[in-house]
């Protein structure tokens, strides 16, 4: 197969133990307007069925590659990548699904802006039975960005969803290998790749993303959070440094509008937290936002953190909870209008 021409785009899929998600991916895969492409299955040890699972699709265009132990998630997309062939490349999760003119309406913008080294889209947001929650759009418009803009966007956080994105494999190799010990190594990875080219989004939702019970934002240890952020963004920014990319702006006045939006999605988070009853939490989340206080964070936050974690404050934030579960819902229907 390897002697094959190389294909257009290459597809990769890290997957481990999802065989009752993967058959549905993969059909996905296999539905696209585009054909010049491959599907590299890199399967990380599975204990299920996955490997008999992909050998029931006997398409020459799917290559199944299994490690012989479980080498982590990171690592794995690595390898993925490393195998990969196509001028573009993309990262699919194991149990999210393309809409069938993805990788044609993706290719085609990288195709048409040679300066885009990234393209991105809108998600639905989908439960396990993929019904829709919600739509998640970053712009209303599709666009073309510079690279150094969507940096400094980045660094307060990033709306990318890795499913959705496609990079000329050329980027990605500038870019580099996912940092394997932090838990959200894209978000990096979109900074670094962002340092290196000019990103474009597409505003059509073209990939259904699969949620599973809990979001991180409610589970994840505070400090720990807050630990990775402060790490991944001074990565990023002393790789900006390194590369001479001129941000328009000091270093201190980015880690002051980057800690200053992170303080706002650390804030939702104490006050979903608060509503919920969760007291440990709450006092975790109150002290990451003194420390973002402590970088250069409005204390607007903080102060807010603190008041609405009173007890007394709880009902209205039961309230406002359930008028915004109420409000997302109602997005989510109109979303197909």
């Amino acid at each position: 197969m390897l002697d094959k021409p190389a294909p257009k785009i290459s597809v990769c899929l890290p997957t481990y133990n999802r065989a009752h998600y993967l058959c549905e991916t993969i059909a996905s895969m296999l539905a696209q307007t585009a054909t010049d492409f491959e599907l590299i299955v890199a399967d990380n040890c599975s204990t299920d069925t996955t490997a008999q699972m992909v050998a029931a699709f006997q398409d020459p265009r799917i290559r199944y590659v299994r490690n012989e132990e479980n080498i982590g998630h990171y690592r794995n997309m690595d390898r993925a990548l490393a195998l990969a062939r196509g001028a573009y490349v993309c990262i699919i999760h194991d149990d999210d699904v393309y809409a069938p003119e993805f990788l044609a309406r993706e290719s085609e913008m990288l195709d048409r802006h040679r300066n885009v080294g990234m393209v991105h889209c809108a998600v639905y947001v989908v439960n396990p039975d993929r019904r829709r929650l919600r739509l998640h759009r970053v712009s209303r418009r599709t666009r073309v960005a510079q690279g150094v803009s969507e940096f400094v966007r980045y660094l307060g956080g990033h709306d990318v969803c890795c499913s959705t994105v496609m990079c000329r494999r050329e980027v990605w190799m500038r870019a580099g290998a996912f940092e394997h010990r932090l838990m959200c190594a894209d978000w990096l990875m979109w900074l670094n790749i962002a340092l290196c080219t000019d990103v474009a989004y597409l505003a059509t939702p073209l990939v259904d993303m699969r949620v599973h019970g809990s979001s991180m934002t409610s589970t994840m240890d505070p400090m720990r959070w807050y630990d990775e952020y402060v790490e991944l963004t001074d990565k990023a920014i002393d790789r900006m440094r390194e590369l001479g990319v001129e941000p328009g702006q000091s270093v201190e006045s980015l880690r002051r509008q980057s800690s200053t939006r992170q303080s706002r999605r650390f804030l939702i988070a104490a006050l979903a937290a608060a509503a919920a009853g969760a007291n440990e939490q709450v006092q975790g989340y109150l002290a990451v936002l003194e420390r973002l206080k402590r970088r250069g964070a409005p204390s607007i936050y903080w102060r807010t953190g603190r008041l609405l974690a009173l007890k007394s404050a709880r009902p209205i934030m039961r309230a406002v909870r359930t008028v915004r579960r109420e409000f997302t819902r109602a997005r989510a229907l109109c979303a197909g209008f």
